[in-house]
């Protein structure tokens, strides 16, 4: 596994900056269509690193709609999700991805979130997602029960989608977007 995840994100960050631009596009536009986006409040975000799919345009969507915009912040072995806001100052943690410093006033439970974009290495058609492999998704949700919120969305490029063993621990996405297709939990048309 640790094999397939450093090749996946070695052909991330080998996709030029036009193809990453029109990915990233296209997967936003489909996010922002989805019930899922259209009826949540609550919404965590990812910051983009090692080629992951870029979510600026998602969260400037958030903020132009009055929604609330959420970061995770790297616990010891879960996550937590602050308050992002255009005022937000960023600190960088020791796999030097930004978040926001945490703080009691602008923390949310994992439980009260709506929506949670999640970053993808891998994925099947079932929904399935492989991550970095460090498990932090995974703990965070692990309370997530099927069609109940917060809802789980995966983006990435359809190049990611694979077949791979699965570990009793791994939580499903409820849906997996693309720059190609939507892969969902749910009948076509419900969300």
């Amino acid at each position: 596994m640790v094999c397939i995840r450093k090749y996946i994100t070695n052909e991330r960050q080998k996709l030029d900056v036009f193809s990453q631009a029109n990915g990233a596009w296209a997967i936003t536009n489909q996010l922002l269509t989805t019930t899922f986006f259209r009826l949540s409040k609550k919404i965590a975000v990812y910051f983009p690193v090692h080629g992951e799919i870029d979510t600026f345009a998602i969260i400037k969507k958030i903020w132009e709609e009055d929604k609330m915009c959420y970061l995770p912040v790297v616990a010891i072995d879960t996550l937590s999700f602050h308050l992002y806001t255009q005022q937000s100052k960023l600190i960088k943690n020791k796999f030097n991805i930004p978040e926001p410093i945490p703080n009691e006033k602008t923390i949310i439970l994992p439980h009260d979130l709506d929506l949670v974009v999640v970053p993808v290495i891998g994925f099947d058609e079932k929904c399935n997602r492989m991550g970095s492999g460090k498990g932090f998704y995974d703990r965070t949700f692990n309370f997530k029960k099927p069609h109940q919120p917060p809802f789980l969305i995966g983006i990435a490029y359809d190049f990611q989608k694979m077949n791979f063993d699965l570990n009793p621990w791994d939580i499903p996405m409820d849906m997996i977007i693309t720059e190609m297709e939507t892969y969902s939990l749910y009948p076509v048309g419900k969300f």
